[in-house]
């Protein structure tokens, strides 16, 4: 089998800065975040990456409980979201919540609402648009 080399962050360069290593030759990329074991390392301590694509999740997920909510009982919504779309809630709060920015706070509090009135079923009475 062969070797397989992982990206490292190079001591004595910028944090955006990854070295690679291929077939023996050694060369510098420059990138704005690295993702290494699921963990996404960026250049921002704000963690606009990570925001944006919990918030992608929180929309597509709440999305999909919006068509298929006429279809369910009262409980079952609350069931569904509690499994598919909290967790993301949960882990925005305590991941980048606090040093975020305003853009991204406002935009989560709007996708919470959104859930909201899927899961006591009020865009029947609303025109619901995303």
């Amino acid at each position: 089998m062969g070797k397989t080399f992982g990206p490292t962050v190079c001591a004595g360069k910028n944090f955006g800065d990854t070295c690679c290593e291929a077939n023996e030759a050694r060369y510098f990329t420059e990138a704005t975040s690295v993702k290494y074991l699921g963990c996404v390392l960026d250049n921002s301590v704000f963690g606009d990456d990570t925001a944006a694509k919990a918030l992608k999740k929180i929309t597509s997920r709440t999305k999909f409980l919006a068509r298929k909510a006429d279809l369910l009982d009262m409980a079952t919504p609350k069931i569904l979201a509690g499994a598919l779309v909290l967790c993301h809630f949960y882990y925005s709060a305590t991941v980048w919540y606090n040093s975020s920015l305003r853009s991204f706070k406002t935009k989560l509090q709007t996708a919470q609402d959104k859930l909201i009135r899927v899961v006591l079923k009020l865009y029947l009475k609303l025109v619901f648009c995303f």
